[in-house]
């Protein structure tokens, strides 16, 4: 599950753009990862290299 947002000043200070990203696996954990851009392009080129890094083990 995944959800974007615009941060505010608080959360992350000098960013324009957000997206937090949640994983899950049953009786074993929960992941939190959050990406922070200012240029929505390299955010949109180098996301997805974050949802393939992050794996749980078989």
């Amino acid at each position: 599950m995944y959800s974007g947002f615009f941060p505010d000043s608080e959360y992350a200070n000098n960013y324009k753009y957000c997206l937090f990203m949640m994983l899950h696996k049953d009786n074993l954990a929960n992941i939190y990862v959050t990406f922070l851009a200012n240029d929505i392009e390299k955010f949109n080129e180098h996301m997805m290299a974050g949802f393939y890094a992050v794996k749980f083990k078989e």
